[in-house]
């Protein structure tokens, strides 16, 4: 059955560990609106956690011999710059790994019982995005910061259920660099295990990632892995603004614990946007010669095949194509068309104001 809205009454919460949950609330205040909702998730994260115990007995002894022989390979950009169309190219290579929407989900239940969960997962989720109509599905790529909440209890991504605590989480979660160093140790641990996790889920040699955050992240991610490689992808930031705050409008309808005003949304999207770029633009400098690409949005939607030759020739040779994935992916971003924008005045003006310098950095013309 096609349907293009998630099935209410608990959100994703319910792969969530339930001691991180319950830390989450704790920490962050569940509106009344939403406790119904809160409390219903709550009950299927306690039998999924304890799935998990035999979950992780399985884990065990399928990772008794596994290493993370190959340093990943990142995708780095905002939200609604392409990354997510350039995940699902760089993931038409073979023998590749990656956190799919079901282990972002469930990254505590990846190995038992499995058919089952994942099988009532796609019954529950919609068949599309509801924002950009992007069809979804519980093996596509997806983002590790959904994950990486539900397991390891760290997540910029818990904003999207709090999004009035969104500062205290920019802090502690953002570029996961926190004072105290067994804190970081433990960030570090917890993230070579998801990775793991992903490798034996999508069975692969090599770990692909797809995050918008790790733009605030590279030291972090480059202590871990020195040799990783990165894809960066902008776009005009007055399209990428616009549209993320459409997404985020729509998709805050589906995970949010807190009723969030249009202007404290703004006020997060234009911090958090300046905040990435800033911090990826001082950091850059930290990847290695030769494993970073810088692409645009607008070259990407253009002609993707080229793009993804060019990145195959360049920094992803060693990788083989395959290329009856590759045809499926470009068959259908042909059908898939963007969403037109008519800035308004004061909209121009406040971007303007408060990213004025990047527009001009990033090469793009400041609108009037």
């Amino acid at each position: 059955m096609k349907r293009d809205e998630f099935i209410f009454g608990v959100n994703t919460l319910v792969g969530c560990k339930y001691s991180i949950l319950k830390n989450l609330e704790r920490n962050y205040r569940v509106e009344k609106k939403y406790r119904k909702i809160f409390r219903r998730s709550k009950y299927i994260s306690l039998i999924t956690t304890a799935l998990s115990y035999i979950d992780n007995i399985k884990y065990k002894s399928l990772s008794r011999n596994l290493e993370i022989k190959k340093d990943p390979i990142y995708i780095l950009g905002h939200w609604r710059s392409g990354t997510t169309l350039l995940h699902n190219l760089l993931c038409c290579h073979k023998n590749i790994s990656y956190p799919t929407t079901y282990h972002a989900v469930f990254p505590n239940n990846l190995f038992f019982l499995r058919w089952l969960i994942k099988g009532v997962m796609q019954i529950v989720m919609p068949n599309k995005r509801l924002v950009d109509r992007v069809e979804m599905h519980v093996d596509f790529p997806q983002e590790e910061d959904f994950g990486l909440g539900h397991e390891a209890g760290f997540s910029f991504y818990y904003w999207f259920h709090f999004p009035n605590d969104y500062q205290r989480i920019t802090d502690e979660y953002l570029s996961l660099s926190p004072e105290d160093e067994q804190k970081v140790q433990e960030y570090k641990d917890a993230y070579r295990r998801f990775i793991k996790r992903a490798l034996l889920n999508v069975v692969g040699e090599q770990y692909i990632a797809k995050n918008p955050p790790n733009m605030a992240r590279l030291p972090f991610l480059l202590d871990l892995f020195p040799e990783s490689r990165f894809v960066y992808i902008e776009r005009n930031p007055y399209e990428v603004l616009m549209s993320t705050f459409r997404f985020h409008k729509g998709f805050l309808r589906t995970l949010q614990l807190q009723d969030v005003d249009d202007e404290v949304l703004w006020k997060f999207i234009f911090q958090t946007y300046i905040l990435m770029y800033k911090k990826y633009r001082n950091d850059k400098h930290l990847i290695p010669s030769g494993n970073l690409v810088e692409l645009k949005y607008e070259d990407l939607i253009r002609d993707p095949g080229n793009i993804f030759t060019s990145l195959h020739k360049g920094i992803l040779s060693d990788l083989e194509p395959d290329q009856e994935k590759l045809d499926g992916i470009l068959q259908k971003h042909q059908k898939h068309a963007a969403n037109p924008y008519n800035f308004e005045k004061e909209y121009i003006q406040r971007v303007n104001s408060e990213l004025g310098s990047i527009i001009e950095e990033q090469g793009y013309k400041i609108l009037d």
